[in-house]
């Protein structure tokens, strides 16, 4: 299982990431976001209120079954991304995965 820290800064960018994947097939995006990129399904703890049926593009461990990946080398090629978000946010360090 992917070790997301929790910080919310993929769900704060989700704008982001839907126009990186939008050429992916099966990675359809159904919610709004904010003119910042705030998913509207973002909840005020960082937590996802459709957390349980949150889209694909929203679940790695789904993502590396269905399109049949390695998981550790996605897993980390994750965490660098998400890192990396957190540099720019200037994220303190304790959320770094």
């Amino acid at each position: 299982m992917f070790k997301c820290s929790g910080c919310g800064l993929c769900c704060q960018h989700v704008n982001k990431a839907v126009e990186a994947l939008k050429d992916i097939e099966l990675m359809e995006f159904p919610y709004k976001w904010d003119e910042g990129g705030r998913c509207e399904m973002l909840t005020e703890d960082n937590g996802c209120s459709v957390y349980e049926n949150r889209p694909l593009m929203c679940n790695v461990d789904k993502v590396a079954e269905i399109f049949e990946l390695e998981k550790e080398p996605f897993y980390r090629l994750n965490a660098k991304v998400c890192n990396s978000m957190m540099d720019e946010e200037n994220l303190p360090l304790s959320f770094r995965i």
